[in-house]
């Protein structure tokens, strides 16, 4: 098998067993373990595995670690632009959903917000009612962030009617 094929098969498995998860501590021992092979793929399913898995309750210390880890590399990945549109829409209604377990992860929300907006031309729908959603129950406030330029592209899409409801 050539090199290339052998990376992109271990990426899946990697993937695969992101979202096979059963608990925060086999969550934790993964991330722990794996977190620098990582890839914006690996941190969106790990924050969206750690969102379904804390659902409905507080955070214990292995969750606590696994955002903690998360919301360094996540930091990372929006820093280089390395989540595609889908996984930013699933992050942002991961940490959303975390907010009250798990507050590492609202760090990112700025930065979030600024992705979101700059990638919302590419979501469909569901990805951008989902991101809408989320900067919502994060309580981002749009006129703090309208200065930066896709915000004001994005408020100007969807004033026009470029935006796909």
């Amino acid at each position: 098998m050539r090199k290339g094929g052998s990376k992109a098969l271990t990426t899946l498995q990697l993937n695969k067993e992101l979202r096979s998860v059963r608990s925060l501590n086999a969550l934790a021992a993964i991330v722990e373990a794996r977190c620098l092979e990582f890839d914006g793929h690996h941190v969106a399913t790990s924050i969206y595995s750690l969102a379904k898995l804390a659902s409905g309750r507080s955070a214990d210390v292995a969750g606590f670690a696994v955002a903690g880890l998360l919301s360094q590399r996540l930091e990372e990945e929006l820093h280089r632009d390395g989540l595609r549109h889908r996984s930013l829409s699933n992050v942002c209604w991961a940490v959303a959903k975390l907010s009250a377990a798990t507050p590492l992860l609202e760090g990112c929300a700025i930065s979030l917000a600024i992705a979101g907006a700059s990638r919302a031309f590419e979501m469909n729908s569901q990805g951008l009612s989902n991101t809408c959603w989320a900067m919502a129950i994060l309580q981002m406030k749009l006129r703090a962030l309208l200065w930066r330029k896709p915000w004001r592209i994005l408020t100007v899409m969807c004033r026009s009617g470029s935006v796909e409801r």
